[in-house]
């Protein structure tokens, strides 16, 4: 521990750090008003808390992505790593705060994992979500895990048991980037390395039709914005659980209007609380659904629902790596030991229509075209550990994300292909038809007035027509920058706004616009 100036840090000051992400932190605690945060350099920071009821509160702004952090806020100093690249270590609980022995267990068991976040999926406080019993339900358990591992909670319906979940809001500083101010904290996500988290709030949110709507709009888009392999969804309500809860209006809810969203998203792993039991899915649509509600609330019985693949009514937590293609899962009961383990390794899937041309993003693709495959979990990105075949010949890959991979054919290849895409988790398959010529513009475009780029007129000698808002003119075909490429010559633009196509062979390419200054 570092020397303390006397004076500094004068009483208990409980922080607990909040909302990390690569470039940001908030830090809250109670006594000292102020707070010193070291540099990975050296050099400290001091910086004044902002009262927040009962604690003060600092937001720790230009943050260097996967770098730990020491800061003092009172008489100790904690630190914290901000989210990063590689390896992700995390946990999950639930249904945890009765302040029985058995939660004390597992927290002091979670206080020695060494792991970067914890997911908590509801009924943080019980039997009343309260201010008191978060204070001693809820804090005073993980005090010790707390300053160094930021929580990201999403409410149950016990925390709902006080003023619509007021306390539990006030207390927590959680993401709320794209939602409606009205809805702040109740359901939120975050990147962290590979994978994006999505928490969702399935209490009243979840039973107003318009509040509904709204929530499941915001996840939809977030699930189809986000460029991450890993997509991990967490809410209190289980669709796939077998017990006492398993007819609450709640999970049929979740089951009829949250359980599509996450099919047609491919979704890989989901987890829950309320059944206070460890319960695994079978893969339900693809999907591996997780209840963890064994945190310390009194246990349930495990139903025989035929979606478990394995079930115990056991106080646990669920100890969880992201480790490239795979998420592994152990759950950790009293004793430390694992008595579940499993993992998951999405498979690859192309999308229906989701080999296109990569200039146009079209059906219509050319010989020797760059194209672009469209799907989910086809690979890491900024790596290069998957294939992709054109009729079992290797091509080369020119980009490679989780939805997106871009290749290039090669110029004698025409007629029906078959691709075949090959990650470390499987393969997946489509075929497309590849023409002699087919010209496709790329929709952004160099500012170059007296030229465009093209794709599909590999070798094409002829002269092509080159439309200007509907105006013909002649262009000549010429070789382009990159392989697949070719740059369109014609006379010079005027300045404006103008529409573009190609017309070559007897077929047109799309249209593109083009601003000339």
């Amino acid at each position: 521990m570092l020397s303390m100036p006397q004076g500094w840090g004068q009483t208990p000051a409980r922080p607990f750090v909040q909302r990390v992400s690569g470039t940001r932190a908030t830090v809250r605690w109670q006594g000292t008003e102020r707070l010193r945060l070291w540099e990975p350099n050296g050099a400290v920071r001091e910086i004044q808390g902002r009262r927040i009821g009962p604690r003060f509160e600092a937001v720790l702004g230009e943050l260097t992505p996967g770098t730990e952090y020491r800061y003092q806020a009172g008489e100790q100093v904690h630190s914290f790593r901000t989210a990063g690249p590689g390896r992700l270590p995390f946990v999950v609980i639930g249904d945890t705060g009765t302040g029985s022995a058995e939660q004390s267990a597992l927290a002091q068991r979670l206080a020695q994992e060494d792991v970067r976040l914890l997911l908590h999926t509801g009924d943080v406080a019980y039997p009343v979500g309260n201010t008191e019993a978060y204070e001693r339900r809820y804090l005073d358990f993980y005090h010790a895990m707390m300053p160094r591992v930021p929580f990201y909670p999403c409410p149950g319906n016990h925390d709902y048991y006080e003023t619509g979940a007021a306390p539990y809001f006030a207390l927590h500083d959680l993401p709320h980037e794209g939602v409606d101010d009205a809805e702040r904290g109740r359901y939120y996500s975050f990147d962290w390395g590979d994978a994006t988290f999505l928490s969702l709030d399935t209490n009243d949110p979840l039973q107003d039709p318009l509040r509904r709507a709204r929530m499941l709009d915001w996840l939809d888009g977030t699930l189809a914005r986000s460029s991450r392999f890993w997509r991990i969804v967490y809410f209190h309500h289980p669709p796939y659980a077998s017990g006492p809860n398993e007819d609450d209006p709640l999970t049929a809810l979740a089951r009829e209007h949250i359980v599509p969203i996450l099919t047609r998203h491919r979704v890989p792993v989901v987890f829950n609380g309320h059944e206070h039991s460890y319960q695994r899915s079978t893969p339900m649509a693809g999907t591996v659904y997780y209840t963890s509600g064994g945190g310390g609330a009194a246990l349930y019985p495990v139903g025989n629902g035929p979606q478990v693949a394995h079930g115990e009514s056991a106080f646990h937590y669920l100890s969880s790596v992201v480790n490239d293609y795979r998420l592994q899962v152990e759950a950790i009961g009293l004793d430390g030991r694992a008595f579940d383990a499993s993992s998951v390794r999405p498979l690859p899937s192309i999308r229906d229509g989701g080999a296109v041309n990569a200039a146009s993003f079209e059906a219509r693709i050319g010989r020797g075209s760059p194209i672009s495959l469209f799907g989910w979990h086809l690979a890491l990105a900024g790596r290069n550990d998957v294939t992709v075949e054109a009729n079992g010949r290797t091509l080369p890959l020119l980009a490679a994300a989780a939805n997106q991979v871009n290749i290039s054919l090669p110029a004698d290849l025409t007629g029906r292909v078959a691709l075949r895409l090959t990650t470390p988790n499987g393969s997946a398959s489509v075929e497309i038809d590849v023409l002699e010529f087919g010209p496709a513009l790329f929709e952004r475009q160099p500012m170059e007035r007296g030229a465009i780029y093209a794709t599909g007129l590999l070798d094409y000698s002829d002269s092509v027509l080159v439309e200007v808002n509907g105006q013909p003119r002649t262009g000549r075909v010429e070789p382009g920058p990159a392989p697949g490429v070719q740059r369109i010559a014609f006379e010079p633009l005027p300045a404006g706004e103008h529409a573009v196509r190609v017309v070559a062979g007897g077929m047109a390419s799309n249209t593109i616009r083009l601003s000339n200054p």
